[in-house]
């Protein structure tokens, strides 16, 4: 009986395939741990208004209050306050945006090597690395920008009528997350349209 081999290429896309999980979780693991005690401008609203029994919905950030409310009900139990809950709320939403961004990047053609400097300088920029551990709506809406941008990346990838309708879904769920921000989200879309033209095959 014949000994099987693994081949080289087949096992390293075995383990790319773990990378935007373990970019994402690093990212978490360093947003987490650098949680800043200061308040940052009015992303304190919501897990105030949380504490004192008000649920509105925030003006601009939609999801917000459901998010933040969801994970507060898993973390409350455990001991977790508002304020941690919404510090951790955007470390999960930016270490998202991490692996979201890295998985983005090898669809569009990048090496394992590339795609994982392109997320590490993601990852390390002093913006995100801000917002990612402060108590704030853009951590959160990063996760969603990052979804987004993977769903840009399949587009470009494979064009269908379901990929399009996907990335007009995930390109919705990120207004519902900063709706000032998602337009952002436009000339970044766009630019990776004219991005696959230069990026190697």
């Amino acid at each position: 009986m014949g000994e099987r081999v693994s081949s080289p290429r087949l096992g390293s896309a075995r383990r790319g395939r773990r990378d935007p999980w373990l970019a994402g979780a690093g990212s978490f693991v360093l947003c987490a741990l650098l949680g800043q005690d200061s308040l940052n401008a009015d992303g304190p609203i919501v897990p105030l208004q949380n504490a004192f029994g008000q649920h509105r919905t925030a003006d601009n950030y939609y999801a917000y209050p459901f998010l933040f409310t969801g994970l507060r009900a898993v973390l409350e139990p455990l001991g977790v306050g508002p304020y941690r809950t919404g510090l951790l709320l955007s470390a999960l939403g930016t270490s998202a945006g991490v692996g979201f961004g890295l998985q983005a990047l090898r669809v569009l053609g990048l090496d394992r090597r590339r795609a994982w400097l392109g997320a590490a300088l993601v990852a390390f920029c002093p913006a995100v690395l801000f917002f990612g551990s402060t108590l704030e709506f853009h951590g959160p809406f990063f996760g969603f920008a990052g979804l987004a941008l993977l769903s840009t990346a399949r587009a470009i990838e494979r064009p269908s009528a379901a990929r399009g309708a996907e990335l007009g879904l995930c390109t919705a769920l990120a207004f519902l997350a900063h709706l000032d921000e998602c337009y952002r989200l436009e000339p970044v879309e766009s630019g990776a349209f004219r991005a696959k033209r230069v990026l190697p095959r």
